[in-house]
C-alpha cells in the first residue's frame, strides 16, 4: 500500500534560496530513499489545510515567522495540530513546525535570548534520544544545520527531550506518533551556507560563518517515514 506524506508548509522560503535550489517541500522529498511514498504540499501561510484524515503522515516545515505571532493562519494551524494529536496523527515538526507542535500542545515558545543558531552545531543525544526511532543509523557526533533565533522554553507536559544544545531543546517526542526537531534534516549542506551568509549580509549576524557537513541528518525524514508505530 502506497503512504500520502502531507507536508505543509509555512512560508515561501527566501527568494535567493530558492532560485538557485528549489522549495523546502523538494528537499523533504529528496531525504527520502522509500518508493511507495505520495508527497503532498499544502500551503498553510496561504490558508490552505489539509483534512485530518488526509494523509498517513504530515510533516510541518519552517518558517520566518514565529509560533507565537498572532497570525490567522498560525491560530488554523494550532489548532489543527490539536485535533491530530487527539486522532494520533503522526507528525513530524521541522524547526518553525517543532515549535508551534510544543506551543500548540501546552509548550512555550519564546525568541532565544542568546540569539540566532545558524549554520551548523551539534546537539547532544539524551538516553531517549539514542533509542528513539527517529534517530536511527544518525551520528552523535554529527553535525545539524540551523536557522532559527526562537526556542521552546518548555516542553508541553506529556513531550519527552531526546537531544538539546547550549542553545535549548533540539527534539522531543510525544507518544510515539509525534515528534519535533529544532535543526533543518531536510537542508543540504549549500543551502545551510547560501541561509547563513544571506543572514550575514543582511547584518543580522556579526560574522561569516564556517559551515561544516552533516553527513546523516537527514536521515530523520526517511527515520520519520519508515520507522514509525501508529497510524502510519
Amino acid at each position: 500500500m502506497r503512504k500520502k506524506i502531507i507536508v505543509i508548509s509555512c512560508g515561501p522560503g527566501l527568494d535567493e534560496v530558492k532560485e538557485e535550489y528549489g522549495h523546502s517541500y523538494q528537499w523533504v522529498q529528496n531525504q527520502s530513499n522509500a518508493d511507495n511514498i505520495d508527497f503532498f504540499q499544502y500551503n498553510a501561510y496561504k490558508g490552505l489545510f489539509p483534512n485530518i484524515e488526509e494523509g498517513s503522515a504530515w510533516i510541518i516545515t519552517g518558517s520566518a515567522k514565529s509560533a507565537y505571532e498572532d497570525l490567522e493562519w498560525i491560530v488554523e494551524l494550532e489548532i489543527l495540530i490539536k485535533r491530530a494529536y487527539e486522532v494520533q496523527k503522526p507528525i513530524l515538526g521541522i524547526c518553525f513546525g517543532h515549535q508551534l507542535i510544543a506551543q500548540a500542545l501546552g509548550g512555550v515558545v519564546e525568541k532565544n535570548k542568546k540569539g540566532w543558531e545558524l549554520g551548523s552545531s551539534t546537539i547532544t543525544f539524551n538516553k531517549r534520544g539514542l533509542s528513539s526511532p527517529i534517530f536511527k543509523n544518525i551520528l552523535n557526533e554529527d553535525y545539524f544545520y540551523m536557522s532559527h533565533q526562537d526556542v521552546i522554553m518548555q516542553l508541553p507536559n506529556y513531550a519527552i527531550e531526546l537531544a538539546f544544545n547550549n542553545m535549548g531543546n533540539q527534539a522531543y517526542s510525544i507518544g510515539d506518533f509525534i515528534y519535533g526537531v529544532q535543526f533543518h534534516p531536510e537542508f543540504s549542506y549549500e543551502v545551510a551556507k547560501t541561509y547563513a551568509d544571506i543572514r550575514y549580509e543582511k547584518g543580522m549576524i556579526d560574522s561569516k560563518l564556517k559551515i561544516l557537513e552533516s553527513k546523516t541528518s537527514g536521515k530523520v525524514i526517511n527515520n520519520f517515514i519508515t520507522n514509525l508505530k501508529g497510524n502510519l
